[in-house]
């Protein structure tokens, strides 16, 4: 594996059999919202192995441009702040660069900070991302916001207001449309806010603010979560360690199934939260061979933690995945359809609808890729995607075909492209691989470690 020029990574097919450990990514969910508290928080946060994901440094430089002394360190945040309360309308523009947490995150803190106004904006991408669903929930509670597009999209206008909490439904399976609520509730008015959304979300934000003391609980009926918030909160200083990201993990996992020479891996200490685990449960349902083991003292995490081992030789089978679980499998749909392309018969992932506002249209750019590749792939009228078992596992195979392949600047795209790439026939080339920095910026020296440069 080298570098061909500053802006293309070529990848052979060349992995090296035997054991590894992967030391994988910080998960990045959760340091998005430790950022956010801490920097909400009346004095001084320690944060430890946070993500210095390009996402989670647009969160970082909102909270810095918000009022909070930020110091980073080697694996270590420092966070000192006032207070939410104490933030100042800011003379520059808040800019989200890429990141569609942190804007849905801090709009909905934002909307709640009465008497101060704020500008946001982000990048060409985040700029064409779905805002109208928010703006609307959170003007239910009195929030006062004007944005492009009809309240469609950034740029955005908010004029902080003083909230009132009451109940809320909606019906898309959204953690940053809840967390923004969440947020909101920080200053509103006295009162209790009941959330009611899809189960099967990450529940990160409400776990991290019982755990700050705030009295925020939830439980689960007919496959809805029913929140309760009681409004408003203060939030005291925090002390956390970030686990790591189990949607970062998936692409190893990945291609360790899929590897033509004998081939295991472990990734430890990775969030065990079973909403972001879904892929796990796809992948024994495809017989891959995977297995969790769950920490019992949580190693000192902010979350409870997993060690995930996954070992080469079985022949996968296809799934039909229904629309429950796709809330679970949000960030892992790519390459468990590159998975089901290597399985025997034929896959069926329904209603994957939101894959077309992410980063990309990643629903068309995977069905695309795949069948650029060799494969077949099909998006039905209901944005359910077809995969049909094309290629073989280890030396039965049908190899993909090699490519030279542009992600268009998303990182899960150049991710599971890459992973793709040392199971073609020979050299493939992606372009503008420093998009992974995104979520994951060791990735390719971690892919490293498993690919022999001989």
């Amino acid at each position: 594996m080298s570098s061909s020029t500053l802006n293309s990574i070529t990848l052979t097919p060349n992995l090296i059999a035997g054991q590894h450990i992967c030391a994988g990514s910080s998960d990045k969910s959760i340091t998005h919202r430790a950022l956010i508290l801490a920097a909400c928080a009346e004095g001084t946060s320690h944060i430890y192995h946070a993500s210095m994901a390009a996402d989670c440094m647009s969160t970082l430089n909102a909270c810095q441009v918000l009022g909070a002394e930020i110091v980073v360190a080697a694996d270590h945040c420092r966070i000192t702040s006032a207070g939410a309360q104490k933030f100042k309308s800011p003379q520059q523009v808040l800019d989200f660069h890429n990141s569609g947490t942190t804007a849905r995150l801090l709009v909905g803190l934002l909307a709640a900070l009465a008497g101060r106004f704020f500008i946001c904006c982000g990048d060409k991408s985040l700029s064409v991302r779905p805002m109208r669903e928010l703006i609307s929930l959170l003007r239910d509670i009195g929030a006062q916001i004007m944005a492009r597009n009809d309240d469609q999209h950034l740029p955005l206008a908010i004029s902080g207001t003083t909230l009132t909490p009451r109940r809320l439904r909606f019906d898309t399976a959204s953690a940053q449309l809840k967390s923004a609520l969440l947020l909101a509730g920080m200053h509103a008015e006295a009162g209790q806010m009941h959330i009611n959304l899809p189960s099967g979300t990450r529940q990160h934000t409400e776990e991290m603010l019982r755990m700050a003391g705030v009295d925020c609980h939830w439980q689960t009926q007919q496959e809805r979560q029913l929140l309760t918030l009681t409004c408003p909160y203060s939030l005291p200083p925090l002390r956390l360690k970030i686990p790591n990201d189990p949607s970062s993990a998936a692409y190893f996992v990945a291609l360790v199934l899929l590897s033509p020479v004998p081939m295991q891996v472990t990734l430890r200490n990775l969030c065990a939260d079973p909403n972001r685990l879904g892929f796990v449960e796809v992948i024994k349902a495809m017989q891959g061979d995977v297995r969790l083991t769950t920490a019992i003292d949580n190693r000192g995490y902010a979350t409870p933690v997993c060690d995930l081992t996954a070992c080469s030789g079985n022949q996968l089978q296809a799934v039909m995945l229904e629309q429950a679980i796709v809330p679970k499998i949000i960030d892992e749909v790519m390459i468990l359809a590159l998975l089901a392309a290597f399985a025997t018969g034929e896959s069926q992932f329904k209603s994957l609808s939101a894959l077309r506002s992410k980063e990309s249209d990643r629903l068309t750019a995977i069905a695309v890729f795949i069948n650029n590749i060799g494969g077949k792939a099909t998006i039905l009228a209901d944005a359910s995607l077809i995969v049909q078992g094309t290629f073989g596992i280890g030396d039965k195979t049908k190899r993909p075909r090699s490519f030279t392949y542009d992600p268009a600047g998303d990182h899960r795209l150049a991710m599971t492209a890459s992973i793709c790439a040392l199971l073609t026939e020979s050299t493939c080339t992606i372009h503008q691989p420093a998009c992974v920095g995104v979520s994951f910026p060791d990735f390719f020296a971690q892919l490293q470690a498993l690919h022999s440069r001989a």
